[in-house]
């Protein structure tokens, strides 16, 4: 379980992969400083916002994943590219596949010498490394689906798989999801053992049945919904 404190919040924020949290800021300003400072600690930086994961302090990025921007998912983000490599590196170490590469090394020596024999110089050339082959294939996630819901739930597996993230914090997602879009997505997050804390800058939407809000009002008086 991960709880969310900060001095401004009576109750914490709780995070279970069973029931999506929803905090909704009507204040303009409330709302810009919550949202900045999360981008901030999410990116390294000392905040005011305490991550605990079963009582025990973490980074916020440790465990999490923040989504300031949810038009923006990029599948071919340059860390997310090299954790896709040491992902496949690790893989590639744990199921032995050495003698396939050396095979297929062979066939690159093979094909290179059949290009070159008839040179009057000589040319040398190293092994090629899985990653080298790697970026020479340009493997990187794809970003192509059908639909948004599609694409956003692969982009959650994406970094729950690479980054081991648990949680999952979106900004002003319902702007994007109708209702029976969000309940597929809350079901997947479920089965993956996924939380979720949706930011909302209004609360124009009915509350789901499995959603937790907080509200916080335009006075900033703290309202729990559940």
């Amino acid at each position: 379980m991960i709880k969310i404190v900060h001095s401004h919040y009576e109750e914490p924020l709780v995070l279970q992969h069973n029931f999506p949290s929803v905090l909704i800021i009507e204040n303009p300003f409330e709302f810009y400083e919550t949202v900045y400072a999360l981008i901030k600690q999410f990116d390294g930086e000392e905040g005011d916002y305490v991550f605990l994961n079963d009582g025990k302090e973490i980074s916020a990025c440790e465990k999490g994943f923040l989504i300031s921007d949810p038009f923006v998912l990029d599948f071919e983000d340059k860390k997310l590219t090299n954790a896709l490599y040491k992902y496949i590196e690790n893989k590639y170490n744990s199921c032995g596949c050495f003698l396939r590469l050396s095979e297929l090394n062979t066939e690159i020596f093979d094909f290179l010498g059949s290009l070159t024999y008839d040179f009057n110089f000589e040319l040398e050339h190293s092994e090629i490394s899985l990653t080298a082959l790697l970026k020479a294939v340009d493997m990187h996630a794809t970003a192509h689906y059908d639909s948004y819901l599609e694409k956003l739930v692969c982009y959650i597996n994406l970094i729950s798989e690479l980054k081991r993230a648990e949680f999952f914090i979106f900004v002003n997602l319902k702007g994007l999801l109708d209702d029976e879009s969000l309940l597929k997505l809350y079901s997947h997050c479920e089965a993956e053992k996924i939380s979720l804390l949706l930011i909302e800058n209004n609360c124009s939407r009915k509350k789901l049945q499995t959603e937790r809000h907080k509200i916080i009002t335009e006075d900033l008086c703290e309202i729990i919904v559940n």
